[in-house]
């Protein structure tokens, strides 16, 4: 069967015709610098060698000597020569030289006529610019020239074509290409390049930030990396377009980022209910909602509208049957069961489905149906080695006989990808079999071993295991083989860490302090190693070791966030205020204007009693710059009470209006500041709203004291 041709595509042609264009290009060059220029060079030798041979013969005969001329027909005769002689008498006997010449004086008349109009031309431009263009820029010559109103006409017309240009074209372009680029991006997305779609809208995004696409691209990403910063970017999307549509992506996004009770989900569903309530998007967020916040019924009947709306949406259906599996009502579970049965036979969605009865049956003790189950998952084209992992879980928990033939099945599958390779050796040696993952390791190629990887996961193998002398042999002993001067090269820093490690469980102190020590200064040269550092050392449970990696990546990569905030957190935790009060100086450090910084920073020190100037300055003047924020004004208004001041204090906060005064954190404050004014019935008042406010330790001492006086 003839194969079909493809269909013309204009970038294809354009793609190929640039691949023509570059070869005659290339095959140009290479005819010039064999034809042109070696001959160039050759004549250039032959006129230099010419000049001195005139220069010596002149010098020989000024000396009295006769230089006899060249004389070519005294040359002896060669093959070559009379070779050549007679090929110039053929052609003279056929083209005879008379004829020639005639032939030649013809061509050169006829050249002479058609190039006429090109010398005529070449010949106004010269006078043109000789007459015009050069005297025109002479003092006297430009003002004879532009200085009148032809001139006064050109000059509005080029204005006229630079402002189109600069208004018109340079938007226009530049709004296509961030149109160009958040397609590609959502393209290169959809195709699986989450990297290059990552890059290219960022790139439109930086270029216009009105640039709605390229915005939901990037919280595409976040969200499937499971990044925070998706809220941040869909917040983004609906600042360019505040669409239903954008809300309830937002909204769908808060509901996995935000903690309880999700505040913005909550707000923007009772914002659209209205205009949205026919949307299945609307249904399905709302449901989300409902079962995080554990009232199943309202869930159900948002998915159930969601399916009127749009019966054959599998996706709703398959988040039904789960949410039935989740309640206590034997009838809807057997009802979810069979729709998650029916669900498992369809093509699109069968691996999802497949995925929630393994899921079901294993939770319930039912091994041989979830091996079932998981057996045509297997059989499905798209199912992960996660799930070969997971049939490899059930085998082992209903002691299979098969077990040990899934296992080395796998374990030959796997046998080329490092990744899967460590995963597993860890399951094995989770599950008893430490020897021989560590056999089945060393049967495996030596660029498989030395592959990081491999080489975390046999660390992991000793650790599991506490055989800590036998983890302190494999780490030194691998620093020698691998092959690098510095060990494990670029993860030598998770080598100190992972020896540092087994130094204290060997229980030598010193050992450990200094080999972690070494790892933290290996992976301070990079934000991305530090992080991956601060990670590894959390799993192991070593807060005081984590805490110092936190301070370190926040002093050395104040861009870095997350450390920042995760300081905060554990602080808060412990609540432990003079840790939250350095975290503060050092952001007003980095971020000298924040006046959110400066009234936290301020409000600490405050209730510390440390620095009083310092903090009497930051909450005045973090109330002048946002004089219509809460908390800014509660801080600004304790300051005035330490001062002395209770009644412009009092008045401060009274300002901000009734409903303001009564959120916990700030009825707080409110309850302090009358107290101090007298107005005992009023700080009783607010004392009872205070007690559901998060307070840190200071801030509960002072109620305290508050309720005692009353």
């Amino acid at each position: 069967m003839p194969e079909t041709r493809k269909k013309w595509s204009f970038r294809r042609w354009r793609r190929r015709w640039n691949d023509r264009r570059a070869a005659l290009t290339l095959r140009w060059r290479i005819w010039f610098d064999r034809h042109i220029l070696s001959h160039e060079t050759r004549r250039s030798w032959r006129r230099r060698w010419d000049r001195r041979s005139r220069r010596i013969g002149q010098v020989v005969e000024n000396a009295g000597y006769k230089v006899l001329p060249n004389r070519p027909n005294a040359a002896p005769d060669t093959s070559w020569t009379r070779l050549l002689k007679h090929a110039n008498d053929i052609v003279s006997r056929v083209y005879p030289p008379d004829i020639r010449r005639q032939h030649a004086r013809e061509f050169r008349a006829v050249w002479h006529q058609l190039s006429a109009p090109f010398r005529h031309a070449n010949h106004r431009i010269g006078s043109w610019l000789a007459d015009f263009l050069l005297p025109a820029f002479t003092p006297i010559g430009f003002r004879k020239t532009f200085f009148n109103w032809k001139g006064a006409a050109g000059a509005i017309l080029a204005v006229a074509l630079l402002s189109s240009v600069f208004l018109w074209l340079v938007p226009g372009w530049r709004s296509h290409n961030g149109t160009k680029w958040a397609a590609q991006a959502r393209l290169l997305l959809n195709r699986g390049y989450q990297l290059m779609a990552f890059q290219t809208a960022l790139r439109a995004f930086q270029q216009n930030a009105r640039n709605e696409e390229a915005a939901r691209v990037l919280a595409d990403i976040s969200e499937r990396q499971g990044f925070s910063d998706a809220l941040n970017w869909r917040h983004r999307v609906v600042a360019c377009a505040n669409s239903t549509t954008n809300q309830l992506s937002l909204a769908s996004t808060a509901l996995k980022f935000e903690p309880p009770p999700y505040p913005t989900t909550s707000r923007i569903l009772s914002s659209i209910s209205g205009a949205a309530a026919n949307l299945p998007q609307y249904h399905v967020v709302a449901a989300q909602y409902e079962a995080r916040n554990g009232r199943w019924t309202p869930a159900e009947d948002h998915y159930l509208a969601a399916l009127t709306r749009e019966p054959a949406n599998t996706d709703v259906e398959l988040a039904l049957a789960l949410l039935r599996l989740q309640t206590r009502n034997p009838a809807k579970i057997d009802r979810a069961q069979t729709t998650l049965a029916s669900l498992s036979l369809q093509t699109n969605i069968a691996v999802r489905a497949l995925r929630s009865l393994v899921t079901v049956s294993a939770e319930r003790g039912d091994f041989e149906t979830a091996v079932q189950y998981s057996t045509r998952l297997l059989a499905q084209e798209s199912s992960t080695f996660e799930d070969r992992m997971v049939h490899l879980e059930l085998l082992t928990r209903k002691r299979d006989p098969e077990c040990a033939i899934f296992l080395n099945t796998l374990q030959e599958q796997v046998s080329a990808n490092p990744v899967f390779i460590a995963q597993l050796g860890v399951w094995m040696s989770t599950h008893k079999q430490s020897t021989n993952a560590r056999l089945w390791f060393s049967r495996l190629p030596p660029t498989i071993q030395r592959s990081d990887a491999v080489l975390l996961a046999s660390a992991d193998i000793y650790a599991n295991d506490s055989d800590w002398a036998g983890m302190e042999q494999f780490l030194l002993k691998q620093s020698t083989q691998r092959g690098d001067s510095r060990g494990w090269g670029t993860i030598e820093f998770v080598r100190q860490a992972l020896l540092a490690r087994a130094y204290r469980g060997l229980g030598e102190r010193r050992a450990c302090a200094e080999n972690f020590n070494r790892a933290k200064e290996l992976a301070s040269g990079m934000s991305q190693r530090l992080a991956s550092l601060t990670r590894l050392v959390l799993t192991w449970g070593w807060d005081a070791e984590v805490e110092d990696l936190l301070w370190t990546m926040f002093e050395r990569y104040p861009d870095e966030t997350w450390a920042a905030d995760t300081l905060l957190k554990e602080y808060r935790t412990r609540n432990n205020t003079d840790g939250i009060r350095r975290v503060f100086a050092l952001q007003l450090k980095h971020s000298p204007n924040d006046s959110l910084l400066k009234n936290n920073l301020a409000m600490t020190l405050l209730l510390q009693k440390v620095d009083l100037p310092t903090a009497h300055r930051l909450a005045l003047e973090s109330h002048q710059q946002n004089p219509d924020s809460a908390i800014n004004t509660s801080t600004y208004a304790y300051s005035l009470l330490l001062q002395d001041q209770p009644v412009e204090s009092r008045k401060a906060m009274e300002a901000l209006g009734t409903n303001v005064l009564k959120v916990p954190s700030i009825a707080a404050y409110y309850a302090i500041i009358t107290a101090a004014n007298g107005d005992k019935k009023t700080a009783r008042q607010y004392l009872d709203l205070a007690r559901q406010a998060d307070l840190l330790p200071e801030e509960k001492t002072l109620l305290d004291g508050v309720r005692k006086r009353l």
